[in-house]
């Protein structure tokens, strides 16, 4: 059988990529490999998740999320689709057994949609207990036995927001717009 081999993409064109599908992060190249670092809100309510991507040629891309940590927002339990439980969690995007990644690969237009993708999904997780990303789990991941941390827990309430929760005796919630939460999709 014939296949059809496909040049990779230089380092300089995936971080003009980058730059171009997400201004908002921002990302350098260090030694062969590509840093990127952004800001990701997979929903309305969600958190909002610092996370940086490294690639290297000839490497499956590493996705960390270095704020809010994981572990906390989970309460303890042990967290689901994840190569590790440390803490910065790298996120299962990739089957490695499988060879899911190839270096001709867009990392704007197919690491970064699945990072949104993973952490919807993990939001998610917070509440159901159910992951329902898809993939391969050897190690079983625990059900909810407590509530998960809400982001407004996370912070210290400004004075304002302490002054409007004391007049109505309820937490204040902060709605970004749509736009603000999902990537940008190019043609």
């Amino acid at each position: 059988m014939n296949y059809i081999a496909f040049k990779p993409i230089p380092l300089m064109v995936q971080l003009y990529q980058l730059r171009r599908q997400f201004p908002e992060g921002s990302g350098s190249i260090v030694k062969s490999r590509l840093i990127w670092e952004q800001k990701i809100r997979p929903q309305l309510l969600a958190h909002t998740y610092h996370c940086r991507f490294t690639f290297r040629p000839r490497e499956y891309p590493i996705i960390e999320c270095l704020d809010p940590q994981l572990s906390v927002i989970a309460n303890g339990r042990r967290l689901p689709h994840v190569y590790d439980q440390s803490e910065p969690v790298s996120l299962c995007l990739f089957m490695h057994r499988r060879d899911c990644w190839d270096d001709d690969m867009s990392v704007a237009k197919v690491v970064v949609p699945l990072a949104f993708y993973w952490l919807a999904n993990f939001e998610d997780w917070l509440f159901s207990g159910t992951w329902r990303g898809g993939g391969t789990h050897e190690i079983p991941f625990d059900p909810p036995t407590s509530p998960p941390i809400f982001p407004s827990e996370l912070a210290e309430p400004s004075a304002q927001d302490k002054a409007v929760q004391e007049k109505a005796d309820e937490p204040v919630v902060e709605i970004a717009p749509v736009a603000d939460m999902l990537p940008v999709v190019s043609s």
